[in-house]
């Protein structure tokens, strides 16, 4: 028994420990589970690419397990052993449950069922802890006598508990791990959506200016973050390319993600191309007092929730910041680092791409209003949400939209099994940059709704969750309906900045034309892809789906 309660105990804590940590030290909880769903996920992708090869050595290692123990007892060499096999059994088996009861959590928030190979190694790991105890107790006999049936069944139903879990979860899994499945496709290297960088991609940074309003609101664990606005240059200078005009692009990151490594895939594919690339730090957790707090009202994707009016106090301050370094060299020091990557070349904000993810893409509405208000964009002016949460219903922020640009080309994307953000606030968001605020839509060509479906019938699984576009589960549905855009969206906004019209015209189709955008290829066997819906209008109001966002 103590045997049992040590292994529980220790397998708990290597399971749960970092994530109680965590939240002793001040995170949320939502935040210490999305640190653990990237420790899975390292998993998945390490599993992914040799997952034939894993599958076959799996059963090789069980049955080498067994065969070692057996070997051992046989021998009676090692003291206690049953004890150590026990130990390692119970630690192994109450890790690999705790990990599982993680997976299911993270998998409704977060996963949707993405990976095969994830719940095949748990399953695997528990069938071989369970297998471990098994062998340890020299009691344990599978032979049974005809009118002891009930007995036995009831003295040893605890040792196939955990089995029969191991194999709900191995079982619907093995044809994607033998490798019989179809393959979803690939782009080929050189085109949109696996397109090399021509240009070398470099940061710099410096410290935000907190306003004190914002900062006295920051929970602690915020307070003690170092705040930045990262730039992200192409390297023109080491390429001794000179005399283009470079344009900009300004890039919201998500909910709780501080640090931007699960948006570099996107930074990258915008600033390898010869565009620059700001991005600002905003604190995600607060703690306003309820009575400051006005009753939540939800309306058309948009609310009144006072935690982005903070954000809004640091972002847009940050904005003119970077402007008037960039166009007066207000702050010399930062304006030659800037130079010394980009050298002769001159950066235009007339030239704008503006885009976020997640809680950055709600936020498009109420930056593109500032854009409009300072003249950005009067030349060039792209749109780029992914996955849009809420826009900020506060008259400050709302926005105005009407005086959006002729020019202006907009991708708004959702997710079809997004469960993290109401797909309704990206239909809206939509809605109101297409229409202008009510002063008259652009063209249809101008403007995409674009909705990606899953389509789970190879492996990899294609399934289009709210983190389509994040770093680490960057696959084969990403390239296609994401990376695609971004990759054509660059190449067109600097070519149309340096007159390279043939270039620029090769781009466009890539993210303006619906037929493009839902050419998302074919899995191995002949099968088209899922492909995703395109639309200019979600929402219903001109007729052509139905009306279900009305709040």
């Amino acid at each position: 028994m103590m045997l049992l309660i040590v292994g529980v105990l220790v397998g708990f804590l290597l399971s749960f420990g970092m994530i109680i940590f965590r939240v002793l030290n001040g995170s949320s909880i939502y935040s210490a589970m999305f640190f653990e769903a990237w420790q899975i996920l390292e998993i998945a992708l390490f599993i992914r690419p040799i997952h034939v090869q894993i599958f076959i050595l799996s059963f090789l290692l069980l049955g080498g397990i067994i065969y070692l123990i057996n070997y051992l007892k046989s021998k009676n060499k090692i003291p206690h052993l049953n004890n150590y096999l026990s130990l390692i059994g119970y630690v192994g088996l109450t890790y690999f449950v705790c990990e599982s009861i993680q997976y299911f959590l993270m998998n409704e928030l977060f996963y949707q069922g993405v990976f095969n190979t994830v719940p095949f190694f748990l399953g695997y790991s528990i069938l071989t802890s369970s297998i471990i105890i098994y062998l340890s107790n020299n009691n344990f006999s599978i032979s049974i006598e005809k009118h002891k049936i009930l007995k036995w069944f009831k003295t040893n139903i605890p040792h196939f508990i955990f089995p029969l879990f191991a194999l709900f979860l191995i079982l619907p899994n093995m044809t994607a791990m033998m490798g019989i499945l179809p393959e979803p496709p690939k782009i080929n290297e050189g085109d949109f959506g696996n397109l090399e960088g021509t240009y070398p991609v470099y940061e710099i940074n410096y410290q935000s200016i907190i306003p004190n309003e914002t900062y006295d609101v920051m929970v602690d664990e915020e307070k003690e973050r170092e705040w930045l606005v990262r730039i992200y240059l192409p390297g023109f200078k080491e390429k001794n390319i000179e005399n283009k005009t470079v344009p900009v692009s300004i890039f919201m990151h998500g909910f709780a993600e501080y640090e931007p490594d699960q948006f570099m895939d996107m930074v990258n594919s915008i600033t390898n191309k010869g565009n620059i690339c700001i991005y600002i730090h905003y604190p995600s957790y607060f703690n306003i007092p309820d009575s400051e707090r006005p009753e939540l009202i939800r309306e058309k994707g948009g609310e009144n929730w006072p935690e982005m009016t903070y954000r809004y106090k640091l972002i847009i301050p940050e904005l003119n910041r970077i402007q008037n370094i960039i166009e007066n060299n207000s702050e010399p020091e930062i304006y030659s680092e800037i130079k010394n990557i980009i050298g002769e070349n001159e950066i235009s904000f007339s030239y704008l791409w503006l885009g976020g993810m997640s809680l950055g893409a709600g936020m498009l509405p109420t930056l593109t209003t500032h854009a409009i208000e300072n003249n950005w964009g009067s030349s060039e002016f792209i749109i780029n949400g992914e996955v849009p949460s809420v826009y900020s219903t506060y008259p400050e922020y709302y926005g105005n939209l009407t005086g959006l640009p002729d020019h202006t080309i907009i991708n708004i994307l959702n997710a079809d099994e997004d469960h993290v953000v109401p797909r309704c606030s990206g239909k809206w968001i939509f809605e109101r940059l297409f229409t202008r605020d009510g002063a008259g839509k652009l063209n249809d060509s101008q403007a995409q709704y674009i909705l990606v479906n899953s389509d789970r019938r190879g492996f990899p699984r294609l399934v289009a969750t709210h983190y389509l576009s994040a770093k680490a589960v960057h696959d084969e549905l990403s390239d296609q309906t994401v990376y695609k855009r971004f990759d054509a969206q660059s190449i067109f906004l600097f070519a149309k900045a340096n007159l390279d019209y043939d270039l620029a015209a090769n781009a466009l189709p890539y993210f303006t034309v619906p037929e493009k955008i839902m050419d998302v290829g074919q899995w191995s066997n002949g099968d088209l892809v899922n492909p995703p819906k395109v639309t200019n209008d979600p929402l219903g109001i001109r007729g052509t789906t139905e009306l279900n966002c009305q709040n």
